[in-house]
């Protein structure tokens, strides 16, 4: 910023809370950079960086229970639950190939018709399937791994010259 003792902190709660909603992206890091520092310690910006660290490192139980404190920053911002959850979904499709509905809920800080619903939307449009208490999240990493197309495969042959064989 320019004129740091200008800074509006309810537009900059908004601005950072809107950056957050952005993960994966890096919005919120390039936002912080911008922020005074005697704002950066303060209580609703620290608490945003608090659930930005939680958030980024997949502490997502850790993330809803610190963002029940202070929902009041992102009450007038429609959809900010829903884009945190959409980047742990991200992240679940990510690491998994299946998970158990209670862990799924866990993270999502979702439970009973919620969970249910989210759970029976993404079985329609991503391909999950539910098998008692687990998910099959459709992205086996050995179906993956398993498809190579010819350009990609390498004869041994092509290594004599780089091993001096």
């Amino acid at each position: 910023q320019f004129f740091p003792e200008r800074t509006n902190s309810t537009v900059l709660v908004k601005i950072l809370v809107k950056a957050l909603m952005q993960l994966p992206g890096t919005d919120f890091t390039l936002c912080t950079y911008l922020v005074p520092q005697r704002f950066q310690l303060e209580e609703p910006i620290a608490n945003l960086s608090t659930l930005a660290k939680h958030a980024e490192c997949m502490q997502f139980k850790e993330f809803w229970e610190v963002a029940s404190k202070c929902r009041y920053l992102w009450e007038s911002i429609p959809g900010f639950e829903e884009s945190i959850r959409n980047f742990a979904l991200h992240a679940i499709n990510l690491t998994f190939s299946q998970i158990r509905k209670q862990k799924l809920g866990e993270i999502l800080a979702l439970g009973g018709s919620d969970l249910d619903t989210l759970v029976k939307e993404h079985c329609s449009s991503s391909g999950w399937q539910l098998v008692g208490d687990v998910i099959n999240l459709g992205n086996d990493l050995k179906k993956q791994l398993g498809k190579k197309k010819g350009s990609e495969m390498l004869k041994f042959t092509q290594f004599g010259p780089l091993l001096g064989l």
